[in-house]
Order: structure tokens, then sequence, then C-alpha cells
């Protein structure tokens, strides 16, 4: 996951504006729905240098997102207790 709004810093032409604005405010909206509720029962997947609407991806960059994604998914399933969470919810509601 980003955890920070990342743009490239030229910006030589207006397409390459728009491009950026696009970026900004497609970053930006993923990291307003992560919150304390979310957080802890979204598995985070870090990306390194590709984005969400990165479309042409090489071979080392698939095998990248692949590894990552199974490695984080395995972590945060070895911790989940979704019936702990459960409990966790029910009490923040009542309160």
């Amino acid at each position: 996951m980003k955890d920070e709004v990342n743009i490239d810093a030229v910006i030589p032409t207006p397409i390459h504006l728009f491009k950026n604005i696009f970026k900004t405010m497609i970053q930006a909206h993923d990291l307003r729905h992560m919150n304390e509720e979310t957080i802890e029962r979204t598995i985070q997947i870090p990306t390194g240098h590709i984005n969400a609407t990165d479309f042409k991806l090489n071979e080392d960059e698939i095998v990248f997102l692949y590894k990552s994604g199974y490695t984080s998914t395995k972590e945060f399933l070895s911790k989940w207790d979704f019936e702990q969470y459960k409990v966790k919810r029910i009490t923040k509601r009542k309160e």
C-alpha cells in the first residue's frame, strides 16, 4: 500500500499535468478510506514503485507484485482472527 501521495516532480506538458493530478487523486482517495476500522482487516500489499494505474507491466514487475501479494496475504492470514475481530466490532458499537 502506498502511504503517501507521490507524483513526478517534472511537469513538462499539460498532459503530464493531467496525469499527475489524476494519479494524486487516485492515491489520495485510497489513503482516505484507510482508517482504524478498515486497516486491521485489510491486507496491505507493498507495490514498490508500481501504481494502480500502471497497466503495462514487464515480467519482473508482475512477478514482484505476485510475490508481494502472496507473502502479505500469508502473513495477514496467519495472524487474522475473525472471531476476535467480530467481538471487537460489537464492543465498539455498544460504546
